[in-house]
């Protein structure tokens, strides 16, 4: 089964999701996680994914498939859905020390064609391009 013109390189997609990388890191870079007692974490979303958007190369498509926060240690899991070098889909998990501002590789697996179309269709795109883009922002002012 082929892909539509819309997900393949070059398409219509390609213009329409940097739109969205933008509108996105703009409001990850202010965004904090909220526990369910109502309180403020000091590993925010916006200080992980500034982190983990360090670990792609600029204008790297990233979909970001799982998300899950653990109070205990101040840390998030996070796994992502790439395209390697070599041409194969991977999906990575990464881990978000909020404490030390530290992301951690965890590891790796192939994604199969069928899984691959679900999780982009379910994942949320990440946005590398505009994070990477507001840190060398914030680098230059200070």
């Amino acid at each position: 089964m082929s892909e539509s013109p819309s997900d393949s390189p070059g398409g219509g997609f390609i213009p329409n999701v940097f739109k969205q990388l933008i509108a996105a890191a703009e409001s990850l870079i202010t965004s904090f996680t909220v526990l369910e007692n109502g309180t403020d974490t000091p590993a925010s979303i916006a200080d992980r994914d500034r982190a983990l958007a360090t670990a792609f190369k600029a204008h790297e498509l990233v979909w970001l498939v799982h998300e899950q926060y653990d109070a205990a240690n101040n840390a998030w899991i996070v796994d992502v859905v790439r395209q390697t070098l070599q041409g194969r889909w991977m999906r990575q998990r990464y881990r978000y020390d909020g404490l030390n501002r530290v992301i951690y590789f965890l590891g790796e697996r192939v994604v199969s064609d069928q899984d691959l179309r679900e999780l982009r269709r379910t994942g949320t795109v990440f946005p590398v391009d505009a994070l990477q883009q507001a840190q060398q922002a914030q680098a230059q002012d200070t």
